[in-house]
């Protein structure tokens, strides 16, 4: 499920320092729905410059093999649809057997279970406390309300959020932006409220909007 943290977790770990420290190569790719191997590589070769490349995929492949050969890499494979992904560019991958280790992303379980991964780790919703905190981290920049009369309606809005990290986060900074006054996060729950019945892709995507539609008017054409 998109929006529930996968990626957030993958690159904390990956951005940790022991992890840092651990491995003498980190790689990230951001695979997406509609992908491109050859881009993807040609990309990452470049440091990221979307420079145009007349290599070929094999040709960026080898390039990527050589710069891995022989060095303890950490591999990020993020939001991996399905499993076509993997078997264009894990050839390019050497199996050095020296703890090298590569961390794939998905919303699609049976890309999990096609990659071999036997339990793989289930991003879970978050529940009425824990949404409740991380609204107050993004609305306050703490753990807690320091606005008495906010803490009701806040809970009531977190709530609202189903659980779903994306949301509260998205939620949190608008509240952060806004007034702190009763009435507008009152304003702010009938809102979401309002997009209960929608299904879940629908519900975030007016989530998204309903951020977009309270930014200042000399922000909305970013």
């Amino acid at each position: 499920m998109g929006g529930i943290g996968k990626t957030t977790l993958a690159k904390s770990t990956f951005d940790n320092s022991y992890v840092v420290n651990h491995f003498d190569k980190r790689i990230w790719f951001t695979i997406s729905q509609k992908y491109s191997a050859r881009e993807i590589l040609a990309r990452l070769l470049n440091d990221g410059k979307d420079q145009e490349s007349r290599e070929t995929l094999a040709e960026l492949g080898q390039r990527l093999h050589k710069s891995l050969f022989g060095r303890r890499y950490l591999i990020v494979m993020d939001d991996m649809w399905n499993i076509s992904a993997w078997d264009d560019l894990s050839l390019f991958f050497p199996n050095n057997r020296n703890g090298s280790r590569i961390l794939v992303t998905t919303r699609i379980s049976n890309v999990a279970i096609s990659l071999g991964s036997h339990s793989p780790y289930v991003m879970d919703f978050l529940d009425e406390d824990k949404s409740w905190n991380l609204l107050c981290q993004k609305a306050f920049g703490e753990d807690n309300c320091p606005y008495p009369e906010l803490k009701e309606i806040g809970k009531t809005i977190a709530k609202k959020c189903n659980g779903l990290p994306l949301a509260i986060v998205v939620i949190g900074g608008l509240l952060a932006n806004s007034n702190r006054i009763l009435e507008h996060w009152e304003s702010v729950a009938k809102s979401i409220n309002s997009f209960s019945n929608l299904e879940y892709n629908d519900r975030c995507l007016k989530i998204l909007s309903l951020s977009y539609d309270n930014l200042p008017i000399h922000l909305k054409p970013c």
